[in-house]
């Protein structure tokens, strides 16, 4: 069977955020993820819009409506082929407001372990934010790595905005964990195009099991592409 899966960056760019949500759901996806999502600014344009279109909705486990940038799952409940999700919380992620983690149990009998997340930026001018920020990240990424190990064999994917391109070389920790994430998983986007200018931050990977998936990226008013990712299970 396969189940069809869009991650995408919002940006703040409220006053297309209609038109984001139409382009994302006119490729009928099951599953919707997405990163910088504002509570009181989506709340009529994304968040209420995809619960008439018949999605249940799921935020961070530690989640606070004031949050600006922070990030939204839904799940269609009506057609769907998906029966449950189980959403779960890391143990090591210290910025707890963005990421979603969970099994997603199938119509099939099969269970997606997935790990959903938005890592923050590192440009910044103030040391002390800048190297908090960096601790954020080495956490949310070691986590991740973590994740990767423990579901072996599973059913994984990892996806969002990692804020992290492997052109930039490995010198930090977290970059180094995020290219043994990558070396352990299977790159959805055959192409390895860019997603934000000219930089890939946005990533769509799976664990080998599912190595027959594949994601396309889509043009919206965004500054970032969004990933469109059929999963195949096998």
């Amino acid at each position: 069977m396969t189940i069809l899966i869009a991650t995408h960056n919002l940006s703040k760019n409220y006053s297309e955020a209609s038109s984001i949500i139409n382009t994302l759901l006119k490729c009928l996806p099951d599953v919707v993820f997405l990163s910088e999502f504002n509570y009181k600014e989506h709340k009529k344009t994304i968040y209420n819009r995809l619960i008439d279109e018949g999605y249940e909705l799921y935020l961070p486990c530690e989640y606070k409506q004031t949050l600006t940038s922070s990030c939204l799952l839904a799940i269609k409940n009506k057609n769907t082929l998906v029966t449950n999700f189980e959403q779960t919380k890391r143990p090591k992620i210290t910025l707890s407001s963005r990421y979603i983690t969970g099994k997603l149990e199938l119509v099939s009998g099969d269970t997606l372990h997935l790990f959903f997340c938005y890592a923050p930026q590192l440009i910044f001018k103030d040391p002390k934010l800048k190297k908090a920020r960096l601790e954020h990240k080495r956490n949310m990424i070691g986590d991740m790595k973590d994740f990767c190990e423990e579901k072996r064999g599973l059913h994984v994917m990892i996806a969002g905005d990692f804020n992290t391109d492997l052109q930039d070389g490995l010198d930090d920790v977290h970059r180094r964990d995020f290219n043994d994430i990558y070396e352990m998983m299977i790159d959805t986007e055959p192409n390895k195009d860019s997603t934000y200018y000219k930089k890939r931050l946005d990533y769509a990977l799976v664990s080998s099991n599912l190595k027959n998936s594949h994601t396309i990226l889509l043009s919206t008013p965004s500054d970032h592409k969004a990933l469109v990712t059929r999963i195949i299970m096998s």
